[in-house]
């Protein structure tokens, strides 16, 4: 697996930028209406797929385990002037997040890098609002 750590300030290639505009087209067909609704991107990277859907919810949460990825979220976020929308830093293999509730949850190319999928799938559960949204 590589160092996220490490790549952090160069991930924002032209490929990933596009790769993340095309993940969020397809996202966003099956969101029933994003209006009053909360997002999670877990494994977010830089952002690249849920800023590209930062409109289409009243907020969205950005979570990686990487400490300077989420940097490059907060500084995107600052620039952006976004109130609503956050990014934590968090690993939801070995913790288990307290008092949160959110209508969506998308991941893009993150589950491969996960050994305990199930895990990982039922606490994403656990934080979903509703089951009505999809």
């Amino acid at each position: 697996m590589a160092n996220f750590d490490l790549i952090a300030k160069e991930y924002d290639t032209d490929s990933r930028i596009n790769r993340a505009r095309i993940f969020s087209d397809e996202i966003r067909l099956h969101i029933n209406s994003g209006h009053n609704k909360s997002a999670l991107e877990y494994g977010c990277g830089t952002g690249l797929v849920g800023f590209n859907l930062i409109n289409d919810f009243d907020s969205i949460i950005f979570i990686d385990s990487s400490s300077v990825m989420i940097e490059q979220v907060k500084q995107k976020l600052l620039d952006l002037g976004k109130a609503s929308t956050y990014a934590l830093c968090f690993n939801f293999s070995t913790e288990v997040p307290k008092n949160l509730k959110v209508d969506y949850i998308f991941v893009s190319l993150v589950l491969h890098h996960i050994e305990d999928i199930k895990t990982i799938l039922s606490r994403f559960y656990n934080i979903l609002m509703t089951m009505d949204n999809f």
